[in-house]
């Protein structure tokens, strides 16, 4: 004992075994030793606690790593007297393996892989006074955490919502939030409402600041007790807020119940066409929804007829030829024309009306019955003042007849309104009388004309058989004689023939001849006499000029 106090150096180096380390440096010296030693015994856990209070607490609570009963015992993890730099705390299988299951806080989804320090870091430490008090170094120890997230995590929500993030978040992604239950909440999201992304409805806020961060999203304090408090309102209040009185949050087109608005509440019930009519047709956006003209359908729809029957006995009332069930075809029927200054007749009955009800006259409204062009109404006119064919109808045959055409008859000289081909024309009026076979004959087998026009040539013809007829006798009885004060040259066969039948012959050989048929030669036949001939590769027969003498005929002298 003498020698241990003349050195004490090399006394104090024979009972203690090293170094502590730095943590326990202060409890350095032989004084110290029973504070963790009992006299002849290792090292026990009641002496380590009686310094580790912190750590009791939670093991006298049952929490943390140490309650369990496999780390009671302090030295198989903790070892000291190796040097002040030396790790107290032993990891049997490195730190990075460590189960922190152990402790009672198992790791999961973004929690894995972390390094320690991203958790255990003296920011994430709840109470720091308390170790500071303890002389923990808060960026060595492993106490002070808790294991709400806001320990770690700042709080996005700014306190809006539950502390008990795991109610709407897991720990594999913050988003989306799949916990969460919409339906749970004070607004329960019903139809199109589902489909909205929530940032539609949950605006960023900035009036909150933690750690510098100003932007979080509001969830709690929003206006939803009516539509308008995030809908504008299109109806400006017309009828009222309660827009769940009329529509559905599945289609806003959609009336409640499944109906459209019940239009038949208001003054103009929507019959016909009307019906299928979308609202904003007649109700214009940004419009008042009352208030609108309807007493004539004028006030929505623009007139077609630009005022055609303003002097009508219907001052313009559309009612008196359309109704609601279509504008086309109109309810003025035939009926009613026949009541107007052109009652139809014959052919003109089924005539559509565009043909004759259209602009720019005659030719555009016929040429239309043949195109699939569609007309436009404005283009219609049914306001016309004359009702002579000409008026409608282009004149065939040139101004060729013109004097007809324009008398008070007109067309109706000669036509019929049933058929144009059906023709009642008094062939006497131009002096040429029809008789006999030349009744029979139709208007195209005498005139087949053309006029420089291109028409039928009805005026100007001869009344003489050439003009229609060849003469088969090639100019043989031709005669020189002045016709509507021209000198033509031409054959009178009706001096021979009869409108009534051709070969029934009107010569009579002994007064228009100088040879007399008498004897036998009146029972001889012509062409015993008149033979026929080939010239020129046409052949005739011969009347004139024949010899008178017998030789002519019979030849030679005759015997006695």
């Amino acid at each position: 004992m003498t020698l241990a106090l003349a050195i004490p150096g090399w006394g104090f180096a024979q009972l203690s075994p090293g170094d502590l380390a730095r943590p326990h440096a202060q409890l350095e010296g032989l004084k110290n030793c029973t504070k963790c030693h009992e006299t002849g015994e290792q090292i026990t856990g009641k002496n380590c606690l009686s310094c580790h209070t912190l750590l009791r607490e939670r093991i006298d609570a049952g929490k943390g790593l140490h309650a369990r009963p496999d780390h009671k015992d302090c030295v198989r993890c903790h070892s000291d007297h190796h040097g002040r730099e030396f790790e107290i705390v032993f990891w049997k299988e490195g730190q990075d393996n460590f189960d922190h299951g152990k402790t009672g806080y198992t790791l999961e989804g973004g929690h894995l892989g972390l390094e320690c320090n991203k958790c255990h870091q003296p920011a994430n430490i709840r109470q720091p006074d308390r170790l500071l008090k303890a002389d923990k170094n808060l960026s060595r120890t492993f106490l002070g955490l808790t294991q709400d997230c806001l320990s770690c995590h700042t709080d996005e929500h700014r306190g809006q919502l539950k502390k008990d993030c795991l109610t709407c978040h897991t720990y594999e992604n913050w988003k989306p939030a799949s916990g969460f239950d919409h339906n749970k909440a004070k607004f329960r999201l019903t139809g199109r409402h589902v489909e909205v992304e929530c940032a539609k409805c949950h605006p960023s806020a900035s009036d909150r600041v933690i750690d510098g961060d100003t932007e979080y999203t509001r969830f709690v304090g929003i206006d939803f007790a009516e539509c308008g408090a995030c809908h504008k309102d299109p109806h400006r209040g017309q009828f009222g807020a309660d827009c769940s009185g009329c529509h559905q949050t599945s289609d806003w087109q959609k009336m409640k119940n499944g109906k459209r608005f019940d239009h038949s509440k208001t003054r103009f019930p929507l019959k016909g066409l009307h019906a299928g009519v979308a609202c904003e047709s007649c109700h214009k956006p940004g419009k008042p929804r009352r208030g609108l003209a309807f007493s004539k359908c004028l006030d929505c729809h623009n007139d077609p007829h630009r005022g055609q029957f303003a002097d009508h006995l219907s001052k313009g009332n559309c009612e008196s030829c359309h109704n609601e069930n279509g504008f086309s075809p109109s309810t003025f029927g035939i009926a009613e024309h026949q009541k107007t200054n052109f009652p139809l007749e014959g052919s003109h009955l089924a005539i559509p009306c565009i043909a004759c009800h259209i602009s720019n006259g005659r030719s555009t409204g016929l040429q239309a019955l043949g195109t699939r062009t569609r007309i436009r109404p404005e283009s219609y006119v049914f306001d016309i003042k004359a009702t002579r064919c000409q008026d409608c109808h282009k004149d065939p045959h040139d101004t060729a007849i013109a004097k007809m055409v324009n008398s008070e008859a007109g067309c109706l000289s000669c036509h019929q309104v049933e058929s144009w081909v059906s023709v009642n024309f008094d062939h006497q009026q131009t002096g040429f009388a029809l008789e006999g076979k030349h009744q029979q004959t139709p208007c195209a087998g005498c005139h087949k004309e053309k006029t420089p026009g291109g028409s039928v040539a009805f005026a100007g013809l001869f009344p003489v058989c050439q003009t229609c007829h060849e003469d088969i006798h090639f100019g043989q009885f031709a005669l020189d004689e002045v016709i509507e004060g021209r000198k033509v040259r031409m054959t009178p066969c009706q001096r021979c023939h009869s409108p009534q039948d051709w070969k029934a012959s009107l010569f009579d050989h002994n007064t228009m001849s100088t040879f007399l048929l008498e004897d036998a030669h009146a029972k001889t036949a012509c062409a015993s006499c008149h033979k026929p001939e080939t010239a020129a590769g046409k052949t005739r027969v011969i009347y004139k000029p024949l010899s008178g003498e017998c030789a002519s005929c019979h030849g030679g002298e005759e015997k006695s």
